[in-house]
């Protein structure tokens, strides 16, 4: 299961009461695979430092969004942020 950051949480509902769907779709998408399989290359596309993060990018309805993750203390990932931008 994975754990999200209230704002982070908040965030991805967002995209489909604001009609994003191919966003939300997208995002879905790779969050399922985040949730199946931690280690995958497509969740792990970089490291950052400083926080000890990973982060992948979205794409879709012309906006770019990041989500910054890491295992939690079972393994399992916790998403800190998820939105508009990219690192």
């Amino acid at each position: 299961m994975i754990g999200f950051d209230d704002l982070a949480w908040t965030a991805t509902q967002q995209l489909y009461d604001d009609s994003r769907q191919n966003l939300a779709d997208q995002l879905d998408e790779m969050l399922d695979v985040l949730e199946t399989d931690p280690g995958d290359r497509r969740v792990r596309r970089h490291r950052m430092q400083q926080p000890k993060l990973w982060h992948f990018t979205v794409t879709g309805d012309g906006e770019t969004w990041s989500v910054l993750w890491e295992p939690n203390n079972s393994g399992e990932p916790y998403i800190h942020f998820a939105g508009p931008g990219r690192a």
